[in-house]
């Protein structure tokens, strides 16, 4: 019987995985550097707008319980004569002679309508955020990541391109 030796890939296939594994590499982390510079002006409006949506929902929640609340108070002033003459009573006035005993503010119920807390949505800020904030704005961070997006280029075209073997 023949014996196969077992199959083992050589030395320049082996360079030959690790520099394009090398040049992938380079070019995508610079594809990466460069996209969060162009973006990150975007990036932060969107988040802001976020927030500010968010800000907007709680509003319109407060609103409409207040709402719910002023329907109530019709409903109320439509179908009930008793809370109907209490509020006549208090818009009016109270008089002397009336018989009511004058009471603390605090003892009072207030018809108007309370200013109610909708749910409070914590805002979370990403960790992200920041550094897109820095990246957003020319500064030397900036001019940094585009530099070293530019060299992470330059290095994977020039100096980890494949060479042809009869050259050497």
């Amino acid at each position: 019987m023949t014996d196969v030796p077992a199959v083992q890939p050589t030395p320049p296939v082996e360079r030959s995985i690790l520099v394009s594994i090398a040049f992938w590499m380079c070019l995508l982390s610079s594809a990466a550097l460069f996209a969060s510079v162009s973006l990150a002006p975007r990036l932060v409006e969107w988040h802001e707008l976020q927030l500010s949506t968010i800000d907007r929902q709680q509003q319109l929640v407060e609103l409409e319980m207040h709402i719910q609340h002023l329907d109530q108070v019709v409903h109320a002033l439509e179908h009930d004569p008793h809370f109907r003459a209490e509020v006549t009573r208090r818009e009016i006035g109270s008089g002397v002679d009336d018989g009511s005993i004058p009471l603390d503010k605090s003892l009072t119920v207030d018809m108007t309508a309370p200013r109610t807390s909708g749910p409070n949505i914590p805002l979370v800020v990403p960790w992200y955020i920041p550094i897109l904030k820095t990246l957003s704005v020319p500064s030397d961070w900036r001019r940094r990541v585009l530099w070293i997006s530019a060299a992470l280029c330059l290095i994977a075209f020039v100096g980890l391109r494949e060479r042809d073997q009869s050259s050497n």
